[in-house]
């Protein structure tokens, strides 16, 4: 559901905090499916292709779903996006740097790929919260994400080769 649909006191969306592997794939013009792992079973929402990292968030079940499933699939949404985070991270073992930074430059270059600008850039990796506080013209944030784009580009032209042999 888009982020202004969605009241204060709404959590916070994180793909991160859903367990298991992840699908995203286009479903219609404005949304994205994403399907994950949970519990043995599988989790399928449709996600408003607006919705960034940190926005508020709100979900909704079709009328037409009997009052039982609904509730079971409101259940598993919540629990999924609340309960997960705390599971996961006790069971995972931390990015490294270098890993954070393929993964950004990647993003960033599927963004400029796009027509992405470098604040928009900025707000899909690190964030609307932080791009409001920490976005200026010459400002730490900005000169990361200028950053990922070279290294973006950078790996596209061939750079990507040197993360296939292994270092001395």
């Amino acid at each position: 559901m888009p982020a202004g649909v969605a009241s204060a006191t709404a959590p916070s969306f994180s793909v991160w905090r859903l367990p298991g592997p992840k699908l995203l794939s286009v479903h219609a013009r404005h949304d994205l499916v994403l399907a994950t792992g949970v519990g043995g079973g599988a989790l399928v929402l449709t996600v408003d292709a607006g919705l960034l990292l940190g926005d508020a968030y709100a979900f909704r079940v079709p009328a037409t779903t009997e009052p039982e499933e609904a509730v079971r699939v409101m259940v598993g949404v919540r629990s999924a996006m609340q309960g997960a985070a705390s599971s996961a991270a006790a069971s995972s073992s931390p990015v490294s740097r270098t890993a954070l930074v393929h993964l950004r430059a990647l993003q960033a270059l599927d963004g400029i790929t796009a027509g992405a600008s470098q604040r928009t850039l900025a707000r899909v990796l690190f964030g609307a919260e932080e791009v409001t506080r920490r976005w200026t013209a010459d400002g730490e944030l900005r000169a990361q994400v200028r950053y990922l784009v070279r290294r973006a580009r950078e790996l596209r032209d061939g750079g990507y080769r040197s993360l296939l042999t292994p270092s001395a």
